[in-house]
């Protein structure tokens, strides 16, 4: 009786798949990255005790690192379908960092699921859950094959989310987004305009115990709303993004801080170099404290197309967060690289990163004392290459 079940439902499962991959107006397609890394650093925290402990200087922190590892770096698999003309759906699953539950490792995340509804030409309202336009690279961060970069200048990489919380600079999420577009001679205006949930800080997960609430629910009665504007000329891109919303500072502040994004991106192309950068400053406006909590973040990009097939880039970044201590001095890399699209939908990668930290940082010993400034020391290389599939 067991075996007729289990084959009921794998011929079940079987007509299901049959009947999916029948329908020729429905695509399926996805991006992959496979990457080597091998990862060289040392990271210390260094201060001076007070004269009323002794005076000593001693290290409160550290670590050497030297390690090697073979990755499932991101996966993304996409469907979409159009039902009529000008109704559209889109469905985005993204796994990364060898992603297992028998080992609870990397995450499995549901990105995107939206309906699109292009009302007039140009013009479209989307609805569900998106990820909104804020500068450039926050909606194409996971079209891997098609960016020349193994690791992300470092807001828009996932695989660092434990370590640099992109929502710190990034709207995430939205549920609905109006987007269009306008033709004058040579210039194209595009514009969104979206509103999502809250902070990811204000959304119960699966662990909570918030009066019965079910994973994924946002607790708050105010939202995100934000928006960008553009202009295309020839090979010229600019725009200018901005979000409103709240971030979470109940536990060491008893208040939601008011928090607004400013960001603005710019690309350019020409004889074969490819220009592009961003700029975002986060304002945070707290009432029960005078710390500065601001930041900003900031990247810029240069391929150059060798040939068709074989190119080479520099990238630099910034990140300064005075929310972290451990980032209130600022986290500067440089990364440079390059790869060969060996086919069109295949393109092999390498890259040298380098990230950095010189700053200070306080160190609390004692409450009723003042903090101890220590010296932040952080150097970490990492020699990476990587092949990125369209599929």
């Amino acid at each position: 009786m067991k075996r007729i079940i289990n084959f009921s439902f794998l011929l079940i499962f079987f007509c299901c798949v049959v009947n999916v991959f029948a329908q020729s107006d429905l695509e399926i397609f996805g991006f992959y990255q496979m990457s080597l890394s091998k990862e060289v650093g040392d990271y210390s925290v260094i201060g001076t005790l007070p004269l009323a402990l002794g005076g000593t200087t001693m290290k409160f922190d550290g670590a050497d690192h030297l390690r090697t590892n073979p990755n499932v770096q991101q996966l993304n698999l996409m469907f979409r379908k159009e039902f009529s003309t000008n109704v559209s759906t889109f469905l985005n699953f993204e796994i990364i960092n060898n992603f297992s539950t028998e080992k609870n490792w990397g995450a499995f995340n549901l990105e995107e699921i939206w309906l699109n509804y292009e009302y007039v030409s140009n013009h479209s309202i989307k609805g569900g859950l998106l990820i909104p336009k804020f500068n450039n690279l926050n909606e194409i961060k996971n079209r891997m094959p098609l960016l020349p970069y193994i690791n992300r200048p470092p807001i828009y990489e996932p695989s660092f989310r434990q370590v640099l919380e992109p929502s710190n600079f990034l709207p995430e999420r939205a549920f609905i987004q109006f987007q269009g577009k306008f033709y004058l001679n040579e210039f194209e205006l595009n514009y969104a305009a979206y509103g999502g949930s809250s902070d990811s800080k204000y959304i119960v997960n699966n662990d909570a115990d918030l009066m019965g609430l079910n994973g994924g629910t946002d607790t708050t009665d105010f939202k995100l709303f934000g928006g960008r504007l553009g202009v295309n000329y020839n090979n010229l891109r600019l725009g200018v993004s901005t979000s409103f919303d709240k971030t979470n500072h109940q536990v060491d502040l008893q208040e939601d801080v008011k928090r607004v994004r400013l960001g603005f991106d710019v690309g350019f192309s020409v004889y074969g170099f490819t220009l592009d950068g961003e700029y975002i400053k986060v304002t945070l406006d707290p009432k029960n404290s005078t710390k500065d909590l601001n930041k900003v973040f900031y990247y810029g990009t240069l391929v150059y197309d060798i040939t068709e097939k074989i190119f080479v880039f520099g990238t630099y970044s910034y990140m300064e967060n005075k929310e972290t201590d451990f980032l209130a001095s600022g986290l500067t890399g440089t990364y440079y690289g390059g790869g060969y699209r060996a086919l069109d939908n295949l393109v092999l990668k390498f890259q040298y990163s380098n990230a950095t930290i010189n700053g200070d940082m306080p160190i609390i010993i004692n409450p009723a004392l003042p903090p101890i400034i220590g010296k932040v020391d952080l150097d970490f290389k990492y020699y990476s290459i990587a092949f990125s599939v369209l599929f």
